[in-house]
């Protein structure tokens, strides 16, 4: 039997290019880093191995090794969708070496 998953804009999780879990369901443009997602609970990434991610993925009830986490191609993509959503953008990726002197 197939589980229908209920779309909650506050509460959902996107794989961008090749971050997140479960690579082997991939296309192959979605290869690379396996450790994180992007929740739009939170705001920001998180560990793929995070506890209440993993228990939103249990609550689905979908087969083990399969997440119901949206892939999608880039994290411009992403704040596009999440500002559509009625949601707060990705935040703007600062420098590591920002306010540093030179």
């Amino acid at each position: 039997m197939i589980q229908r998953v209920t779309f909650n804009a506050n509460d959902w999780y996107w794989i961008i290019g090749g971050n997140g879990p479960h690579k082997e369901h991939a296309d192959a443009e979605f290869t690379g880093a396996t450790d994180r997602v992007y929740s739009s609970r939170t705001g920001c990434y998180i560990p793929s191995n995070d506890r209440i991610y993993l228990e939103w993925i249990n609550s689905m009830g979908l087969p083990e090794g399969v997440t119901p986490a949206t892939r999608i191609d880039s994290e411009e993509n992403l704040s596009e969708v999440l500002l559509r959503l009625g949601q707060k953008p990705m935040p703007e990726k600062t420098p590591l070496t920002e306010g540093v002197s030179t």
